[in-house]
């Protein structure tokens, strides 16, 4: 075999390689968009502190997953993406509103007189400024609707309070599954629903003894 020919299968084999590379770093970044359009989380830190990427192979798997299609190759990639963006939502689906406060909300695209449709069929108009819509006044609890437009889809917008109720003055109780309680008579490895009461009188004694001497 000649010089020449030796050299011409190097040139090949390094062709063929970095075409693949070439091909392989494409993939990435195409895949990386897509995680990001369907608002999948490439990065992340752990519980050390430590900056983590996903993998490659490992983004594809769960992307192909959400999106039921082979993402093998940029343009299967693109064509995706450009599904993404056309089939995205004005509004998020869900919003939470805590003590009745919602925030201001980030839009997408054009909203026609929106709107938020409470349990009682009451309309609250949003105040459109910008790329964002801003709610005047506080919300009732429950679960309410958010109409950005005609034809587009609603958000569910939850109202609930960042505290079910005030917290109890003077008061003490305690969380006891009752499969974990154990007794010294006809233990038979897990409780009994004569248990709670038997814990419940011993409670009250222990209880009213410390009271009486002013602990």
């Amino acid at each position: 075999m000649s010089q020449n020919a030796v050299f011409g299968d190097d040139v090949a084999t390094a062709i063929i390689a970095f075409s693949q590379v070439a091909k392989r770093y494409a993939i990435e970044t195409a895949i990386r968009d897509l995680a990001a359009a369907a608002g999948a989380l490439t990065e992340w830190v752990d519980v050390w502190g430590t900056h983590r990427s996903v993998e490659t192979d490992d983004l594809i798997a769960v992307l192909e997953a959400l999106t039921s299609r082979p993402l093998d190759t940029t343009a299967r990639i693109t064509a995706t993406i450009e599904e993404i963006a056309d089939e995205r939502r004005v509004v998020e689906p869900v919003l939470v509103a805590w003590d009745g406060k919602l925030p201001v909300i980030p839009i997408r695209g054009a909203t026609h007189e929106p709107v938020i449709v409470t349990e009682d069929d009451q309309e609250i108009p949003l105040r459109r400024v910008g790329n964002e819509l801003h709610l005047d006044r506080d919300l009732p609890p429950g679960y309410h609707r958010l109409h950005p437009g005609p034809g587009e889809p609603t958000s569910l917008v939850i109202s609930a309070p960042v505290q079910a109720h005030p917290a109890p003055l003077n008061e003490i109780g305690v969380l006891a599954p009752v499969y974990s309680m154990r007794s010294e008579h006809n233990d038979t490895g897990i409780g009994n629903f004569s248990h709670p009461g038997t814990a419940g009188r011993s409670m009250r004694v222990s209880f009213h003894a410390r009271r009486d001497a002013g602990e």
